[in-house]
């Protein structure tokens, strides 16, 4: 889990776009508090040490013991959430540009 401090100028997009540039095989979602990241665990310690040097201050990070599909990750389980799909095809269209 990746929660990020809306004053510090990192938005889930930017690290959504990180991730996919590098290739690796991590699986995202962004949240109302920030992101969830999944994948590989060395994979996922990796990707957090290149976000910790990069952003040395915003980000916090915190294990999550749910997977992303769970439905425990958000008191508003019923409610509309934002499409991880509009959030991956922003990601692409920021990235190519």
């Amino acid at each position: 889990m990746i929660v990020m401090d809306p004053e510090a100028g990192v938005r889930p997009a930017t690290v959504i776009c990180a991730g996919w540039l590098s290739h690796l095989p991590l699986r995202f979602k962004e949240t109302c508090f920030g992101l969830l990241a999944e994948g590989d665990r060395e994979i996922i310690r990796g990707f957090l040490s290149a976000l910790r040097l990069a952003y040395p201050s915003g980000l916090i990070f915190r294990r999550r013991w749910y997977s992303i599909g769970d439905t425990a990750i958000c008191r508003k389980t019923f409610a509309e959430t934002r499409p991880l799909r509009r959030a991956a095809d922003q990601i692409r269209h920021h990235c190519q540009s």
